[in-house]
Parts: C-alpha cells; structure tokens; sequence
C-alpha cells in the first residue's frame, strides 16, 4: 500500500510501471511507482493547469493531458400553466 501526501488525481499504467499525477497544496507531479521492484519515485513537477493525464512517454518527456476542465450546471425548467 502506498502512502502520498496530497490527492491522486488519476494514473497510467505502462508496462510495469504505474504512473501517479499527485495533486498536493504545494505542487502538482507525475510520480513512478514501478510494479517488479516495488520503487516509488517523483518523475516531475507538473504545471498547476493539468487536470488529467491521458498517455505519457516519460523517457522522451512526451505527456498527453488534459488543461481545462468543462464545468455544467443543472438548470431545472418548469412549465407555466396558464388556463383561462
């Protein structure tokens, strides 16, 4: 079990290697937590504007991700019943 100060945001997993995007009050960062030898290890500090990470390739630093989030309200319409 690992234990990591601040929130998982989410993970990809590549090969045996399970990357963590780690959201903390200092800093956001993309840590490595490798599956054979069980080593946990902070690859990078991230931009704050990174909300998901779709893919990455961390040896040739290539990150798909996602910078903006789409934020919907739910609007509630009621019919006027007019009768005469």
């Amino acid at each position: 079990m690992l234990k990591v100060k601040g929130r998982i945001v989410n993970s990809v997993i590549k090969e045996d290697i399970l990357y963590l995007h780690i959201k903390a009050l200092s800093d956001n960062s993309l840590w490595s937590f490798s599956l054979h030898n069980n080593e946990f290890k902070k690859e990078k500090v991230l931009p704050k504007d990174i909300h998901v990470i779709w893919d990455l390739n961390v040896k040739h630093d290539i990150l798909l991700m996602e910078t903006m989030s789409i934020e919907k309200d739910i609007i509630q319409l009621e019919k006027e019943n007019k009768t005469k």
